[in-house]
């Protein structure tokens, strides 16, 4: 693990509770040469901009959310921009299940509750997502590309949605599905659910 310039840093009360300099990765793309893309990421891990756009048709950029920062879009890099009819991810592959076409995972470090609770306190976590009642993935430091994806006001407004990913009964993990059929250009959302709370009195966070 190598560590970026970029540094989160969450407060309470106007004191530093948490901070941590965001962790960058290389690339894990494997390119037709069979060589790694030498590429380093800091927002949006797992891939480079450019295989980002290539293996996943995402791009991240300026959200259409006001003040919500960066967002995820479905990008065809091949279309042109003025299409928008073309479908990206499907909402419904397989409705005997009801299930969506798989867009990421939800990357970031795993942690339990009480490590939470030291670096939140009881107030609500920006970046973290739960696994299980004992574990979340916080991708606070780890800023996997799931974490850029903005939240809707209801469920019904979503694109897409979080899934829990297991072994067996066993969930290990967290990741991104559609739910919407979601065409070229189109900004991905989904709910963060009734208990994240954006604007608590008292709590601020940055990413610099």
């Amino acid at each position: 693990m190598e560590l970026s310039k970029k540094h989160f840093k969450y407060y309470i009360d106007n004191q530093p509770n948490f901070v941590c300099v965001l962790e960058k990765q290389r690339c894990s793309c494997i390119k037709s040469d069979g060589n790694r893309c030498r590429r380093k990421v800091v927002i949006g891990l797992e891939f480079c901009f450019q295989h980002l756009g290539l293996k996943r048709h995402l791009k991240i950029k300026k959200s259409t959310i006001p003040n919500s920062g960066l967002g995820v879009f479905a990008i065809d890099s091949h279309l042109p921009s003025h299409d928008t009819k073309t479908i990206l991810f499907h909402g419904e592959r397989n409705k005997k299940r009801g299930t969506g076409d798989f867009i990421t995972n939800y990357n970031g470090e795993t942690i339990s509750n009480a490590e939470m609770e030291d670096r939140y306190q009881d107030n609500t976590a920006p970046y973290a997502c739960r696994i299980n009642p004992r574990e979340s993935v916080d991708a606070a430091c780890s800023r996997g590309l799931g974490s850029m994806i903005n939240s809707t006001t209801s469920y019904s407004a979503a694109n897409c949605e979080f899934v829990q990913r297991r072994v067996g009964h066993q969930p290990i993990g967290v990741y991104v599905r559609a739910r919407k059929n979601i065409r070229n250009g189109e900004e991905l959302k989904v709910w963060y659910g009734k208990d994240y709370l954006f604007h608590e009195d008292g709590v601020r966070f940055s990413t610099r």
